[in-house]
C-alpha cells in the first residue's frame, strides 16, 4: 500500500521522520493541556477548551508566515525554529505553572509560543514533503505524510497516558512536569532530525517556482 521507493528521496524521508516525532508532541500536548486545566486548575471542560484556543489560532497564522519565509530562510531554519519554540513553551510551563491558576501570566504566553512553533513546524514539513516529490506523486506523498503524523499521534498519546497514570492530588503538578518534559523533548527531537537537511536542500529555484509559486500542475 505504501511505495517504499518514496523514501529513497532524502528530503521526503526526513520530512516524514520529523513529522512523526513532532506529532508525538503536538497531539499528546492537546490532550495534556485539557487534562491539566481540568484536573490541575479545575477548569470546566468548556473553560479548558476556550483556554487552549489561542494556540491553534496562532498556529494557523504562523503557518502562513512560515510559508512566506521559506524562500528567504529555507526549510531547515523554519522547522528547527518551530520545534524549538514548542520545546521552550513546555519548559516555560515547567518553570512557571503552579497550584494557583494564573492564565495570563502562566498559561497564555506558553500557548501562543507553542502555536507559533506548531505552525512553523507542521506546515513547513508538509511543504518540504510536497516539494521533494514530482507532481505525479503529490497525492501518495501527502497520504504517507498524513499516516506518519497519525502514527506519531498514537505513540505520543499512549506515552502520555503511561506517564500521567492516575496521580494523587498532592502529586499532580509533579506528574505534569514529567509530561511537559516528554513533550518538549519530542519537539526538540523533531528539530534535531530537521538538521539532517542541508541548508538549501529541497528549495532550488526549479522546485520553488514549480511548487510554491505555481502549483497548477504545469512544469
Amino acid at each position: 500500500m505504501v511505495d517504499l521507493s518514496l523514501f529513497h528521496n532524502r528530503s521526503f524521508a526526513i520530512a516524514n521522520a520529523a513529522s512523526f516525532v513532532l506529532a508525538t508532541s503536538v497531539f499528546a500536548g492537546l490532550l495534556n493541556d485539557v487534562l491539566f486545566l481540568t484536573g490541575g486548575w479545575r477548569y470546566s471542560v468548556l473553560g479548558a477548551g476556550l483556554a487552549i484556543s489561542p494556540g491553534p489560532v496562532t498556529a494557523a497564522i504562523s503557518a502562513v508566515v512560515g510559508g512566506r519565509l521559506i524562500r528567504r530562510w529555507g526549510f531547515q531554519k523554519i522547522i528547527f525554529l518551530g520545534t524549538a519554540m514548542l520545546a521552550i513553551s513546555n519548559a516555560y510551563l515547567i518553570l512557571r505553572v503552579g497550584p494557583t491558576p494564573s492564565y495570563f501570566t502562566q498559561w497564555l504566553p506558553a500557548s501562543i509560543l507553542a502555536g507559533w512553533g506548531v505552525g512553523f513546524g507542521f506546515a513547513t514539513l508538509g511543504t518540504l514533503a510536497a516539494t521533494s516529490l514530482p507532481p505525479t506523486r503529490f497525492a501518495v506523498g501527502s497520504a504517507v505524510l498524513s499516516t506518519a503524523r497519525q502514527l506519531g499521534g498514537v505513540v505520543g498519546i499512549a506515552t502520555l497516558v503511561a506517564i500521567l497514570g492516575t496521580p494523587s492530588p498532592e502529586r499532580i503538578f509533579q506528574v505534569f512536569d514529567r509530561s511537559w518534559t516528554f513533550l518538549g523533548a519530542a519537539a526538540l527531537g523533531a528539530g534535531l532530525i530537521s538538521l539532517l537537511l542541508g541548508s538549501k536542500e529541497g528549495i532550488d529555484s526549479s522546485i520553488r517556482d514549480h511548487t510554491l509559486v505555481a502549483p497548477t500542475g504545469q512544469s
